[in-house]
């Protein structure tokens, strides 16, 4: 039996192991679901631009409806989070304007406490729906701008942090342009155009208290049971028990190991299986051996397809594939 749950690991090329991840990859769409985040009755997409009211540019004559432009970016390390190039910072006194990439509770809490005293905020969206977002890259462009050293100045706030962020993403090549939060609710010279989300306005205090109230989870985290067949046509049973976005421990027949990875973007999800029970060490044993392992979520997290690619211990390329089904 271990001889053959082994045997049903044989499998596809690296190049078609590549191919079906890079079919997975590139840009997410609006209906990506599991990289949208929902607070109170809002659900926000990646580059959803979030416009805070209240707090210190709002008042003192600026006479600016919105006084603080961030960002929602997806999952960033495995975690739902925002952009926010805001002025207060956790080492204040050496870096004064450093840019932050922060959860959905540091977010909310930041800017509703203090001198901040954001008390709601409205969601704008890009108008046309067909434009892509590359989600990848929002996250990787606001992480450059989180890191930068150099400090707000009036050519570098919020709102242009923001823009050149979700101009990355989307096309490099057209600029959207804003110089303050109230030019995303205006038609962006470049051809860009946002629209405010008619049911958009959160109370921040309110959404925090949900927040606290109900645990942050993610649509992988679960135990999910099924079944995956090899390309030699044996079929064996698959559990695995993903305790947070990053990891969680796989369980075959006679063989187990521990999961580590993260969401690739969209329904993605792309895990190191490393064998610690049932490890195979010879062609002539049963037994399991390493490999990486896709899931990619679907019927609204209900279920999940399967693949699995590794080597065995003498090279021979091996693969498996199947479905799950999320049990609790």
């Amino acid at each position: 039996m271990k001889t053959k749950v082994l045997k049903t690991f044989i499998g596809v090329s690296m190049v078609y192991f590549l191919t079906l991840i890079a079919a997975f990859l590139p840009t997410t769409s609006f209906a990506e679901n599991s990289q949208n985040l929902t607070i109170q009755t809002v659900e926000l997409h990646p580059g959803d631009v979030i416009n805070f009211l209240g707090g210190p540019a709002t008042i003192g004559g600026a006479n600016y409806t919105w006084g603080h432009s961030a960002m929602y970016l997806g999952i960033v390390d495995g975690e739902k989070k925002f952009l926010d190039f805001t002025t207060t910072k956790e080492n204040k006194a050496k870096y004064p304007y450093l840019g932050r990439i922060l959860n959905a509770e540091k977010f909310l809490s930041k800017n509703y406490k203090g001198w901040m005293g954001h008390t709601e905020f409205d969601v704008f969206r890009l108008s046309d729906t067909n434009t892509k977002v590359n989600q990848e890259i929002l996250a990787k462009k606001a992480q450059e701008f989180a890191n930068d050293r150099n400090s707000w100045s009036p050519t570098n706030n919020c709102a242009h942090v923001v823009a050149k962020v979700l101009t990355a993403a989307t096309d490099p090549n057209t600029e959207i342009k804003v110089e303050n939060p109230s030019g995303f609710a205006e038609e962006v010279a470049g051809g860009f155009g946002f629209y405010q989300l008619a049911n958009g306005r959160v109370n921040v205090q309110a959404a925090l208290n949900e927040l606290k109230e109900t645990p942050v989870t993610d649509s992988i985290i679960g135990t999910w049971e099924g079944s995956a067949i090899s390309s030699q046509s044996l079929r064996f049973g698959v559990t695995l028990k993903i305790q947070n976005v990053t990891g969680g421990t796989g369980y075959f027949e006679g063989c187990s190991g521990t999961l580590s990875g993260t969401s690739s973007g969209g329904n993605v999800y792309l895990y190191n299986l490393n064998i610690t029970e049932g490890r195979r060490t010879t062609v002539e044993e049963s037994g399991c051996v390493d490999g990486t392992i896709i899931l990619n979520l679907k019927n609204d997290g209900r279920d999940a397809d399967y693949h699995w690619d590794g080597r065995d211990v003498d090279g021979t390329s091996m693969s498996s594939d199947g479905e799950l089904h999320k049990i609790k």
